[in-house]
């Protein structure tokens, strides 16, 4: 196994990400992207299930992928081991694995792996990280992404996204965990409802007026009925009170300041962010607003970042207790 670089993939239910990293400094030296995620190939394995079966057609998939990485720094990747974490470990991934149950060990030591030996059609060994889950709520790809930027300075993680996450941790432990929608919801109203007609994405809140419905939308979200206010998007429009594009920015303070209404936090507690370059602005100026947490108390991380970082220390917990012997 050549173990001076690894694969790193990040598998969503929308989206794949694959970059081979180099282990000693985790700088990354290539990468692919697409909406590849496991929710569409799923479909199209279902599509063509008498080819083959659905492990086989996960890792042809992952061949082709690992060629365009190949093709970008025309070197062989023969042995360099695929570290997997998100929806690979589903009921529509590659193998399903059993959620881990809070509370967990925040710095992964203690999630549920899998290890795939590498044959003549795959020559990579493959390594799935399993999720996490409480009572009533789960999670996968965030308990790894948490394991990349835990510290014992936060108490609270935020991961923003289609379902975002917000992760409790005490004493070293993650002890409780919700899910919310809002990436997903937003999506859903901005494109498949009556609202897709009312909205058109713009130049981003450095925009003055983009923040400033941005900021309405927030507050809005304290005092007033979600379903109502999602309404007004449409009557927006029609009395010609905002653009398209203020909309639509109104839209995602709105959906934005619903999800962080939820959170309790103290004086002393800090918060980690970890979030793209979209959505960072957006949960930054958000959780200002709503005078949520002192910049002096929040904690931002890059996203991207942590994954590797995430993926590699599972990697090595597993290895060093020998329960990697392939």
């Amino acid at each position: 196994m050549n173990m001076e670089y690894f694969l790193s993939c990040d598998w969503g239910n929308s989206n794949f990400r694959l970059k081979l990293v180099n282990i000693k400094d985790l700088n990354v030296l290539a990468e692919v992207s697409s909406e590849e995620g496991m929710g569409l190939l799923f479909k199209l394995w279902k599509q063509n299930i008498s080819d083959s079966n659905r492990l086989d057609f996960y890792k042809l998939f992952l061949s082709e992928k690992i060629k365009e990485i190949k093709t970008k720094i025309s070197a062989p990747l023969e042995g360099v081991p695929v570290i997997i974490s998100g929806m690979a470990s589903s009921s529509i991934g590659m193998v399903e694995l059993a959620y881990k149950n809070i509370p967990l060990i925040a710095d992964g030591s203690d999630l549920i792996t899998y290890t795939i030996n590498s044959d003549a059609s795959f020559k990579h060994l493959i390594f799935i990280i399993s999720g996490a889950a409480n009572k009533c709520d789960v999670m996968r790809g965030e308990e790894t992404k948490l394991a990349g930027c835990y510290s014992s300075k936060s108490s609270l993680y935020l991961f923003p996204g289609t379902h975002s996450k917000h992760i409790q941790v005490e004493d070293g432990k993650i002890v409780d965990f919700k899910t919310y929608m809002t990436g997903e919801i937003f999506d859903t109203l901005s494109k498949n409802t009556i609202l897709a007609h009312s909205v058109k994405k713009g130049a981003g809140l450095n925009e003055p007026k983009n923040f400033e419905n941005f900021k309405k939308g927030v507050l809005m979200s304290r005092h007033s009925n979600i379903l109502h206010s999602c309404f007004l998007v449409r009557t927006n429009i029609l009395f010609n009170k905002l653009t398209e594009e203020e909309n639509y920015y109104y839209l995602s303070g709105l959906l934005i300041g619903t999800e962080l209404a939820d959170l309790q936090i103290n004086n002393s507690d800090k918060i980690t962010l970890a979030a793209n370059s979209t959505l960072l602005p957006a949960y930054t100026f958000a959780l200002e607003i709503l005078n949520l947490v002192a910049k002096s108390k929040l904690i931002i991380v890059d996203v991207d970042e942590i994954v590797t970082k995430g993926q590699i220390a599972v990697f090595n917990f597993v290895k060093s207790n020998s329960f990697l012997s392939r």
